[in-house]
């Protein structure tokens, strides 16, 4: 529900029972009598949901020169960036011996889908 209220000059909004799909940038526009506009106030809000794995990864038992993909899907709401770690340490894009691809999505809930996709090969 979006509640606007009016006291001592002063406008408020109030938006109950949040969604993920409530999530923009909210624009106060100030217009008087004789139709003259104001300077507008932006301010962005995000409706920030549970960070969740969706695609959990597995473990993997490999022979030595192998090649392997691992994947790694979270929805969340902001977006977030995925990194690929080994033993702790980040890893880096090389030469194609290491290699990923993120892709991020809205959905029509407003989560955003983000999924990553890592390639080591020898």
């Amino acid at each position: 529900a979006v509640v606007s209220t009016q006291s001592t000059g002063e406008y408020e909004l109030t938006i109950t029972d949040l969604e993920a799909s409530d999530t923009a940038s909210y624009i106060c526009i100030a217009k008087n009598d004789l139709d003259t506009d104001g300077l507008p106030i932006t301010t962005p809000v995000w409706v920030v949901s549970d960070l969740k794995f969706t695609t959990p990864l597995t473990d993997k038992s490999l022979v030595k020169e192998d090649t392997f993909t691992l994947m790694c899907g979270v929805t969340s709401n902001p977006p977030v960036n995925i990194d690929w770690y080994a033993d702790g340490q980040k890893l880096v894009k090389q030469n194609n011996h290491v290699d990923w691809d993120t892709d991020i999505t809205k959905s029509s809930d407003g989560e955003f889908i983000t999924s990553s996709v890592l390639t080591v090969q020898n």
